[in-house]
């Protein structure tokens, strides 16, 4: 296990910090405000929104479906989101037996 100086430490959290001021700039807001805008749209329309990850970010898709699915800041109908990420058993033998690199895109 890594030993973590203070320095380390402290590095770490200025490098949070540019990640940070990065993600306020103009130009990457807009792009997430189109991306909202678009997922909006799509689920108005009873359209599905397919997540996924890989680690992580994994977890990250299944948490945004169930959020979506459920009852995210107020009661409504269920929004139609699935995580590609949760079929374990598919997305391990697609990825022993063919190859990971469409393991998301064949369940699509």
């Amino acid at each position: 296990m890594q030993n973590l100086t203070n320095n380390n430490f402290k590095s770490q959290i200025l490098d949070a910090q540019r990640s940070l001021a990065r993600l306020a700039s103009d130009e990457f807001v807009a792009r997430i405000e189109v991306a909202v805008s678009i997922c909006q749209i799509a689920l108005g329309k009873g359209l599905p929104m397919l997540v996924y990850g890989n680690g992580g970010s994994a977890a990250d898709a299944q948490h945004i479906a169930g959020e979506l699915v459920g009852q995210f800041l107020k009661s409504r109908q269920a929004l139609k989101v699935r995580a590609l990420s949760t079929d374990t058993s598919l997305i391990t033998a697609w990825a022993n037996d063919i190859t990971y690199d469409t393991v998301f895109s064949r369940q699509v």
